[in-house]
């Protein structure tokens, strides 16, 4: 992953996935949720699993900091090593501004 990562999102749904470097050490990735103009609710997920394997379906953990059904900008950060993060919108107006970074 080359970061930092800058996503907007217009429409809702499970967005596609966002890998990360989980061989990095120590591990460590900020994700940041920006409502842009408008109103959404959204939750971030993360997973432990390869998201480009066609034998494996990834297993989605909820975000503790950003569950589903949050409606405000928002911040978490990872000190354990995950595979990917995504952000799942399940309304929105206007746009949702989804950042990570990770250390090097």
């Amino acid at each position: 992953m080359a970061a930092p990562i800058y996503e907007t999102y217009t429409t809702t749904g499970a967005q596609d996935p966002i890998p990360l470097n989980y061989y990095q050490t120590p591990f460590n990735a900020s994700v940041f949720v920006y409502i842009n103009g408008g109103t959404a609710t959204y939750g971030v997920q993360y997973t432990a699993d390869p998201t480009n394997s066609a034998s494996i379906t990834p297993r989605w953990f909820d975000d503790a900091n950003m569950p589903a059904g949050t409606a405000a900008s928002a911040t978490s950060n990872y000190m354990f090593p995950v595979r990917a993060v995504r952000v799942n919108i399940t309304a929105i107006t206007g746009s949702v501004e989804f950042k990570i970074l990770q250390g090097v």
